[in-house]
């Protein structure tokens, strides 16, 4: 059993494998990837670090232990490192700034929508939700 998370980009099978656990969900209310890569952007962009227990409800539509269903161990830490590599490779391409080599909210986030093509998504409104005041 793999107990680090490894740093390379999820591949097509793994997105796949996401995806379909986060379908699995109950209540249906579990965001897809595509949502998922919003709400990651946005909090990664955000001012203040927002901890995992304090997102994972918004991702799973509700409290894990309640919304989602894992068939053991094996698969929590599958799943949770999954999205943890997902997290890793956007903050990896959000926080680079070629040309000042600094890092800003607003550069961060014309990144994300230059690699990704995705001008908004609901993800990032649930980011605003969830971080709460300092935005």
């Amino acid at each position: 059993m793999k107990t680090f998370t490894a740093s390379e980009p999820l591949t097509d099978a793994e997105f796949d494998r996401l995806g379909d656990f986060l379908k699995s969900c109950k209540g249906g209310r579990a965001m897809n990837v595509e949502a998922l890569d919003g709400f990651f952007a946005a909090l990664i962009a955000g001012p203040e670090i927002v901890m995992p227990s304090e997102y994972y409800r918004e991702i799973f539509g509700g409290e894990m232990s309640e919304a989602c269903e894992f068939g053991n161990l094996d698969e929590a830490n599958e799943i949770l490192g999954l999205m943890m590599r997902h997290w890793n490779t956007i903050a990896g391409t959000l926080n680079k700034d070629e040309s000042t080599g600094r890092s800003s909210c607003r550069t961060r986030m014309a990144c994300f929508t230059a690699t990704t093509g995705l001008a908004d998504s609901c993800g990032e409104c649930k980011c605003v939700t969830t971080a709460g005041q300092s935005w």
